[in-house]
């Protein structure tokens, strides 16, 4: 079964490695909000992402990925698991824009101070 949507982080991101420390893949916390109120959650979900593209992606985002974070995902195999509860396999994932209130809150932040 495959999903396509948009998600939002419900915390933060696990880099998952071997016991050697070499990275397989990050999971990703997500839920489904109801577009009508988004203060409804459809559907909670673990997408798992492996390989060099999630560490990529990963690296080049860690400080943006952070509780609330929405997310475009392509998710492949979802399925139920007893253990971990909905889980999917991502094939493709983007960051979607910031809701505009987070937007104000990021641009309205003061400046630094000047320094002479």
């Amino acid at each position: 079964m495959q999903a396509t949507g948009l998600f939002f982080l419900r915390m933060n991101p696990s880099r998952r490695v071997t016991p050697a420390g070499e990275f397989v893949g990050i999971e990703l916390p997500v839920v489904e909000r109801d577009p009508r109120d988004p203060k409804v959650y459809l559907n909670t979900l673990t997408a798992r992402w492996p390989g060099p593209e999630a560490e990529k992606f990963y690296s080049q985002h860690e400080a943006e990925l952070k509780p609330g974070r929405p997310l475009n995902l392509t998710l492949d195999r979802l399925r139920g698991d007893p253990v971990y509860g909905w889980v999917a396999t991502v094939s493709h994932c983007e960051l979607a824009p910031l809701p505009r209130r987070q937007q104000q809150n990021t641009d309205s932040q003061p400046a630094a101070p000047a320094t002479t």
